[in-house]
């Protein structure tokens, strides 16, 4: 009913036969808990009125028929596992407000296109690693903050662009992209940690002017890697 206003952890956490969630035009429904609806096999759909500000940890993770996501345009955050091993799950649309993806928030599920707003400022830990499916990434100018390992194992990622406000690129970023052929760092990057190991398609890399050091290992294993320009810095 539409005077729900909050569903709490694991209410329908476990309940395999559910398909569908109707969440009315007029709902009240502001939070909803973390695990809420965590493995729940069978959800095909989910569509959150702009009314919910706040969703907990995992709160849609494992759900293995999960295809379409709407997310409510009153979210600031994608907190950490929420859409976790949602392998069926291809387009991601994240809301212009959100400022935040949380660690592992989209981990190993389907994303083949993540559209990031220009309001994200932080992508946390694994964020979109193990997406099989990813092909590029355009991180936003208004990222500041990015943890490890946001793309790790991102088999099929070819093509990736690191924006001018990051100063750091993290350890393991990219590590085993495998398929990772075209990469742009913009000016403003000023350390290159070990982010590009094992990435075997990647035959060549450009180091602009502001960076100040590369880590040890940085292109470990890069081995098709032909051409690096170096900065006079």
């Amino acid at each position: 009913p539409d005077s729900v206003k909050v569903i709490n952890g694991s209410a329908f956490r476990n309940c395999e036969s559910l398909e569908n969630v109707t969440i009315g035009s007029n709902s009240g429904l502001c939070r909803i808990e973390g695990n809420a609806f965590q493995k729940c096999k069978v959800l095909k759909e989910i569509e959150l009125p702009d009314t919910v500000t706040y969703l907990g940890s995992s709160v849609f993770a494992e759900c293995d028929a999960l295809t379409d996501v709407t997310l409510s345009m009153g979210l600031t955050g994608i907190p950490s596992g929420s859409f976790q091993k949602c392998v069926p799950l291809q387009k991601i649309i994240i809301p212009y407000r959100v400022t935040g993806i949380g660690q592992g928030a989209f981990r190993k599920s389907g994303a083949e296109y993540v559209f990031l707003p220009d309001s994200v400022v932080e992508i946390q830990k694994d964020a979109f690693a193990d997406c099989q499916r990813l092909k590029a990434v355009l991180i936003p100018e208004s990222v500041r903050t990015l943890g490890e390992g946001i793309f790790r194992q991102c088999m099929n990622l070819g093509t990736a662009m690191i924006g001018s406000c990051i100063e750091r690129v993290p350890d393991n970023m990219f590590a085993l992209c495998a398929r990772l052929k075209n990469v742009r760092i913009e000016r403003g990057v000023r350390h290159i940690g070990k982010s590009f190991t094992g990435c075997t398609s990647l035959e060549e890399i450009e180091i602009p002017d502001s960076v100040e050091t590369i880590a040890d290992f940085a292109f470990s294993g890069c081995s098709k890697l032909k051409y690096i320009t170096l900065p006079e810095s």
